[in-house]
């Protein structure tokens, strides 16, 4: 089976400090996990043409999140 432009693909990976960090919210650590991935990839953050967000249990990641990468243009 071929692959085609519309099949999505994990393309990056990114892993943030774990354990008691201190002065951070779950959307810091969301941001900083989409950038360290992109970075992981090769890709700039304007490469991203999507964005998947899960709250969470503790609802401290939303959509905002695109606005805090400057995320523009997205499809997804």
């Amino acid at each position: 089976m071929s692959a085609s432009a519309r099949d999505p693909v994990i393309a990056g990976l990114g892993i943030t400090g774990l354990g008691k960090v201190y002065g951070l919210t779950a959307a810091d650590f969301a941001g900083q996990a989409v950038r360290l991935a992109a970075a992981d990839a090769g890709l700039e953050l304007a490469d991203i043409d999507g964005l998947l967000v899960s709250s969470g249990i503790t609802n401290g990641v939303h959509l905002d999140l695109q606005r805090g990468l400057e995320l523009t243009d997205l499809r997804h």
